[in-house]
């Protein structure tokens, strides 16, 4: 073979070396896909078979699917006050929007349902933190608009007085009322009847309204963290409405 032959060989087998490469590659790729994919359909089909054998866990998980849209948590600013204003509650883009859009479901409230036109109502959950960076999450938080109704306090001489009624799936339930702007009454249900609780802590902010803006109630309420986890019904009883207002028609838990 002459040196001529040899040396174009040689350049032919320069020239198919990337090919031979890029091949190779491919294959290899394709084959680790392949395997990837395998191992994760082997590991569903095992999960969906230990999931199978607990009842009472596909009997839960079917009762939220039907429950209808989850309520999502968001986290409020470090060392936000717990005043009733809900002034930490929005973006500064938000807080120029009108009263309606700024607390609609598009910003992560969520509506009362069955209120007249004029009324804004809406409740919406959020964690919060302390002013210190090293600590973690210290309450959830529950704030509530009701605009366009006028308030009523609470009397011990009156049964007609605003309240916010919070149901839980454990058969707890935690009633909020105020006597004042300021702070307010935490009462839990106890062998039927409202007790004093004060394993959290809330804010009432009542507004007459005038000319210019509408009567309005305003609350920020500390939670316990350990009810997170659990579904639950919101009820606003509203005095001057004469009816309660829910979170959904049929008043499910969320």
């Amino acid at each position: 073979m002459t040196l001529k032959t040899q040396l174009l060989l040689l350049g032919l087998l320069t020239l198919a070396l990337p090919w031979l490469a890029v091949d190779y590659i491919q294959r290899l790729d394709s084959t680790l896909r392949q395997t990837r994919l395998a191992g994760v359909e082997e590991l569903a089909a095992s999960a969906a078979r230990e999931i199978s054998k607990e009842s009472a866990l596909v009997a839960r998980l079917a009762q939220r699917a039907e429950a209808g849209s989850a309520l999502f948590v968001d986290d409020l600013p470090q060392g936000s006050l717990l005043d009733g204003y809900l002034s930490d509650w929005h973006s500064e883009a938000q807080s120029t929007l009108g009263l309606a859009q700024r607390f609609s479901l598009e910003n992560g409230w969520q509506p009362f349902v069955g209120a007249p036109q004029r009324v804004t109502a809406a409740i919406r959950f959020a964690f919060s933190y302390s002013e210190r960076r090293s600590e973690r999450r210290q309450a959830m938080w529950a704030g509530v608009i009701v605009s366009g109704v006028k308030p009523r306090f609470y009397s011990p001489q009156r049964d007609d007085f605003d309240a916010l009624i919070l149901r839980f799936e454990n058969n707890e339930a935690l009633r909020l009322t105020s006597a004042a702007s300021g702070a307010a009454i935490v009462e839990r249900w106890h062998i039927n009847k409202w007790e004093r609780s004060f394993d959290s802590r809330a804010y009432w902010q009542a507004a007459e309204g005038d000319a210019t803006s509408p009567a309005s109630v305003t609350i920020e309420w500390s939670l316990p963290l350990r009810l997170r986890y659990l579904k639950f019904t919101a009820q606003w009883l509203s005095a001057e409405l004469g009816y309660s207002l829910f979170l959904n028609r049929d008043n499910k838990p969320m």
